[in-house]
């Protein structure tokens, strides 16, 4: 038997046994958090709370299991990734960072002018600042764990063997898939206990091929995708694209804290802006623009433009 039939004979009954431990476990432990006060029950919602934590236990199991089999912190170094290097300084995340608030708060001007949001009645400011102390740290956490497995190792490693465009969409296509399991997702109530986790599953799986559900989302998601990857290619470190990514997810949940949604749905999306017209667009500009402009000149140790390809093939 050959390394791949020997890695399939773990893994496959690994997987498996995560999703059972997922369905038989998630009920009992919901509860326990319940008794231990951990979390608290939503009167308008009270099956959110049940949905993110079978979330949470199919996937801490799962990406430990993926970490380990894959191994990407062997995969190459700090400067491989695009975290430390020549081209790293902290001016340009900076200005990233601030560069991409401008551009979401230009969005969300034109959708205030057009109707679709209202500014709250009253405003407060108290709840605005709680939300930036949330987010703004979580911003900066997700961004990071995000870009360097998606970015820093995943496109990578896809590029050794495709074109760097190529390595960019199917990356992309991979990041925005990940993001349908999600509590939101479901279009139905689903029951305390094992079956009701064994339908959140099976919803998740289903949402994440329904193109009318997830499709909008999907979209705007894979456009965010090569825009983080033009950015990576663009300035030659990761950092810059933590911040863009850290900067969207801050400002996706910080800017319902002083306005209220009066138009949803269809084109003009929802709550996380790029699942409308008004995300593509800016989405899809940017990286047009970013992808046909230069980028740092790599090596074929440190970077996406990296490998096997014909010289005259590393810009696409």
């Amino acid at each position: 038997m050959g390394r791949r039939g020997r890695t399939l004979l773990w893994l496959v009954p690994a997987v498996a046994g995560i999703f059972a431990l997922t369905i038989v476990a998630s009920a009992p432990v919901y509860e326990l958090l319940l008794e231990l006060e951990l979390v608290e029950l939503d009167p308008n919602d009270p099956d959110r709370m049940f949905l993110k934590v079978i979330r949470r236990i199919l996937l801490i199991p799962l990406v430990a299991l993926i970490l380990l089999w894959l191994r990407p912190w062997k995969d190459g170094t700090p400067e491989v990734w695009g975290i430390r290097g020549p081209h790293v300084s902290c001016r340009a995340p900076l200005l990233t960072y601030g560069f991409t608030w401008a551009i979401g708060v230009g969005v969300l001007a034109v959708q205030l002018a057009a109707g679709w949001l209202e500014w709250e009645d009253p405003l407060r400011p108290e709840k605005l600042a709680g939300r930036l102390a949330k987010y703004v740290p979580t911003g900066l956490i997700i961004g990071f764990l995000e870009e360097w497995f998606f970015r820093g190792w995943l496109w990578r490693r896809i590029g050794r063997a495709r074109r760097t465009l190529a390595a960019a969409v199917i990356t992309s296509v991979i990041y925005a898939l990940v993001h349908a399991f999600r509590p939101g997702a479901l279009a139905t109530e689903v029951t305390i206990d094992a079956a009701g986790a064994r339908d959140a599953l099976l919803g998740w799986f289903g949402h994440a091929f329904d193109l009318a559900a997830f499709g909008p989302r999907f979209l705007g998601l894979f456009l965010f995708g090569m825009v983080l990857s033009a950015v990576f290619r663009r300035r030659g470190n990761l950092w810059s694209a933590v911040a863009v990514h850290a900067a969207g997810v801050a400002l996706v949940h910080v800017y319902g804290a002083l306005t209220d949604r009066v138009v949803e749905g269809g084109l003009v999306g929802s709550r996380v802006l790029l699942d409308g017209l008004p995300g593509w667009i800016v989405l899809g500009t940017l990286a047009a623009v970013l992808w046909c402009r230069g980028h740092v000149p790599t090596t074929p140790e440190s970077g996406p433009d990296e490998a096997t390809e014909p010289e005259g093939d590393r810009n696409p």
